[in-house]
């Protein structure tokens, strides 16, 4: 999505809001892009009106002082600082970007690239997880403009390590059968530190006690993780009610996966969308010979997972965690025709690829097909997938 440099902030933020899309952009996955006043109104507020902005940036939005060294507007090429990130891949400190405004964003933890316009260093370019922001015109910019959206177009596949839980140990099952579990002797905490040392951003854990019957159960491991790793934690299992909902997030959790409610009760989980937002809720639709599974993968239903994502989509859900049940635990590869279908479909919400992952070319042919998320466990455990090849893959992405 881009949010076009044309216009003032004032009059794009009174737009937006009377579209009512503020909370929708809030919300996205796929990478947004905010060029010139783009960037600004993602910023947390502006002179330029003044105005309220979208907040997703940690800056505000501040007026040049004309000088004779530095007029206003600030108009033309000028020369990128102290690049950092994705955007600027292969390029180096002194390029030349074009220009054209009259306001800037002010440094902040979010700046991955500085440019000076008389006495005022300001932020050239922003990026707060999947929201990017240049205040110069890469479409006006000539090769550098166009290498760095290139570059963020090749958007890597996220790989997220898994944990399921038993006993407040790791453990996997094969094909969802608590008669088939293996027992391993990592600890969650040492595992999820592992993971964070490997550069990855999430980790996908299942509370398989919780899931078996219908309330929490790990939740103290949960605390453990999030008061020492810093990493999104993605959480499920037993997640039955509103007050299991609560201590999950209460517990730590960035978002809470859903599973049997979705399936079972979906207007507690369109509640839940809509109380918490898309960002913290994830559908969990675990499939079993075409059809959801629910209640730790017991039992079955007679819903497809198109018609569980249907009946959502109209409350914002964005993002979704699809189980081949049959291929859970079995090293065999992924069902990547589920995938590409559903992610065609449905372009709009990310589909984590779940069961299955055997190896990193598993992982590298997802890539190639442009999905955007993968679960993997058993591979990791089993030294299938080493850590060594999950840290290369992230310091690339």
């Amino acid at each position: 999505m881009i949010l076009p440099g044309v216009g003032s902030a004032k009059a794009a933020m009174d737009n937006l809001r009377a579209a009512g899309l503020p909370d929708v952009i809030r919300s996205l996955r796929q990478p947004v892009l905010g060029i010139c006043v783009g960037l600004q109104v993602m910023c947390r507020d502006s002179e330029e009106g003044p105005t309220d902005g979208l907040g997703i940036f940690d800056a505000h939005v501040r007026r040049f002082e004309a000088a004779p060294d530095a007029k206003v507007p600030h108009m033309g090429w000028n020369s990128l600082g102290n690049l950092d990130g994705k955007l600027f891949k292969g390029m180096e400190s002194g390029c030349f970007v074009y220009f054209v405004h009259s306001y800037y964003a002010g440094l902040c933890q979010d700046t991955v690239a500085t440019c000076r316009h008389g006495n005022t260093l300001f932020s050239a370019a922003l990026r707060y997880e999947n929201f990017y922001g240049t205040q110069f015109h890469p479409e006006k910019s000539g090769g550098v403009g166009e290498q760095g959206l290139i570059e963020e177009s090749k958007r890597m596949i996220a790989i997220i390590p898994a944990i399921d839980l038993i006993g407040g140990r790791c453990v996997r099952l094969t094909k969802g059968d608590y008669a088939q579990t293996k027992v391993y002797d990592e600890r969650p905490l040492d595992m999820a530190l592992r993971y964070a040392d490997c550069g990855v951003k999430r980790i996908h854990i299942v509370d398989l006690d919780g899931a078996k019957v219908s309330e929490p159960r790990n939740l103290k491991v949960l605390e453990e993780l999030a008061g020492s790793v810093s990493l999104e934690i993605e959480w499920g299992g037993g997640i039955s009610s509103s007050e299991a909902l609560s201590s999950v997030l209460d517990a730590g959790a960035t978002c809470a996966i859903i599973g049997s409610v979705a399936a079972l009760k979906p207007a507690l989980f369109q509640e839940w969308l809509r109380q918490y937002g898309p960002s913290r809720m994830i559908l969990g639709a675990d499939v079993k010979d075409g059809f959801i599974a629910v209640k730790g993968w017991q039992e079955g239903t007679s819903l497809s997972i198109e018609a569980l994502v249907d009946q959502f989509l109209p409350d914002g859900l964005s993002q979704v965690v699809c189980t081949d049940i049959s291929k859970d635990g079995m090293l065999q590869g992924p069902s990547t025709n589920l995938y590409v279908d559903l992610q065609a479909r449905y372009p709009s919400v990310d589909f984590t690829v779940s069961g299955g992952i055997s190896s990193m070319d598993d992982i590298r042919a997802l890539d190639a097909l442009g999905l955007r998320k993968v679960i993997a466990g058993k591979a990791i455990y089993e030294n299938k997938i080493s850590l060594e090849e999950i840290r290369q893959w992230s310091q690339r992405g």
